[in-house]
């Protein structure tokens, strides 16, 4: 689903003088085949698309992000799916986004599969960040025209609404909850400094509390070290040395 995204996005944009599209990608490797690169659909497909394309990889978003730099106007979203993931990834990319910026979540109706629901350090956010993002909320329906019937969406994006920094307090107190996952260190300390360069004090005390809280919950129930993509796909192999 993602890299169809990405070769949507590249082909709308491609006559558009000064349009750029920057993805960010913690592995290095298909996450569910280490046979393919990163990339390897774009790279291998569409060529004639890749002036207009930046990949970075290895790293979590707040490594690049400044070096992407600002007045983003559109993020697309499709990581992990439960806590703290796209928390983190808004967080990240908060201080760098346009005004009434367009962001799309992939998923954001996982806490209704029951497939899902069972396992046992399920914390979805998706769902939360909907709720929580203040902004106009725009849910892709399938099947419905009739607007006054609720239907789950898988896809869901909201505009933003100016003066997001009235809301902080509202994004970064999801830390709080439950976490599926603790990200490694490098990943914590890369968030942290952008954190505690671009947010104040008050916002950089409650992702440290919330990491200290959620460290310790992970040890408790000796997931400290599980990597939710093979908890989820137990039929994954990863040789990637970050997550282990």
């Amino acid at each position: 689903m993602f890299w169809n995204c990405i070769c949507t996005i590249l082909n709308s944009i491609k006559d558009i003088k000064d349009a750029k599209l920057y993805s960010c990608d913690l592995e290095k490797k298909h996450y569910l085949n280490n046979v393919y690169e990163v990339g390897y659909i774009v790279k291998e497909n569409f060529l004639e698309l890749m002036d207009k394309w930046n990949l970075y990889i290895g790293n979590t978003t707040s490594a690049f992000i400044e070096k992407i730099g600002g007045n983003i106007d559109f993020v697309y979203i499709d990581t992990s799916h439960v806590m703290p993931g796209e928390v983190l990834n808004i967080i990240e990319i908060l201080p760098f986004l346009k005004k009434n910026a367009i962001i799309v979540f992939d998923d954001i109706h996982h806490h209704t599969l029951n497939h899902l629901v069972n396992l046992t350090n399920f914390y979805p956010c998706n769902n939360l960040l909907m709720s929580v993002l203040r902004g106009k909320k725009i849910l892709f329906r399938q099947n419905n025209d009739n607007k006054d019937i609720f239907i789950f969406s898988k896809i869901g994006a909201v505009i933003l609404d100016n003066k997001q920094e009235d809301y902080f307090f509202e994004y970064f107190y999801l830390l709080t909850n439950n976490w599926s996952y603790m990200p490694n260190k490098f990943e914590i300390d890369s968030i942290r400094k952008i954190v505690e360069k671009y947010y104040k004090p008050i916002f950089l005390s409650i992702f440290d509390n919330a990491v200290k809280l959620n460290y310790n919950h992970l040890k408790l129930k000796g997931l400290l070290q599980k990597d939710y993509i093979l908890y989820t796909f137990k039929d994954v192999k990863r040789e990637n040395p970050n997550h282990k």
